[in-house]
């Protein structure tokens, strides 16, 4: 993934929300976090170790003026290729919560999201979007 990837999965999370893109107009807060973000979880040696990478460093590093829990989210889907993180909403909601809040490290996160994973059939950001649409409610309050 690459930043720009980055920024439509981030246009995605703001339409799902918002409904409406004038709301991703002037999002990215700093394209320069944004790169070191893609630096940093692209290192990672396994796709659920990129997943939570870029869900942790999105969700604290905040490169986005809003959307930056739902981006994170929607972000580590993507990256997950044939699986998904599923599970109940309002669980799913703490559990990102508490990686915005620097409150789980990568043990505890490999742990609670690892053994969330669900087969993927197509993309999985189109899925998160359609099927997790309560999820991302929440994450955007």
């Amino acid at each position: 993934m690459d930043a720009e990837g980055l920024m439509e999965i981030h246009r995605r999370a703001i339409l799902c929300a918002a409904g409406d893109e004038s709301a991703f107009l002037e999002a990215v807060r700093d394209r320069g976090t944004l790169d070191h973000i893609v630096e940093r979880a692209e290192k990672a040696q396994d796709p659920l170790g990129r997943a939570l990478e870029y869900m942790r460093l999105i969700a604290v590093w905040h490169p986005f003026f809003e959307g930056n829990k739902r981006t994170a989210y929607l972000a580590a889907q993507a990256t997950l290729g044939d699986e998904v993180i599923d599970g109940d909403p309002a669980e799913l909601d703490r559990l990102v919560r508490l990686v915005a809040q620097g409150s789980m490290d990568a043990d505890a996160m490999r742990e609670e999201f690892g053994r969330r994973l669900e087969p993927c059939e197509g993309d999985p950001v189109d899925m998160t979007v359609r099927d997790q649409k309560e999820l991302l409610r929440r994450l955007s309050l």
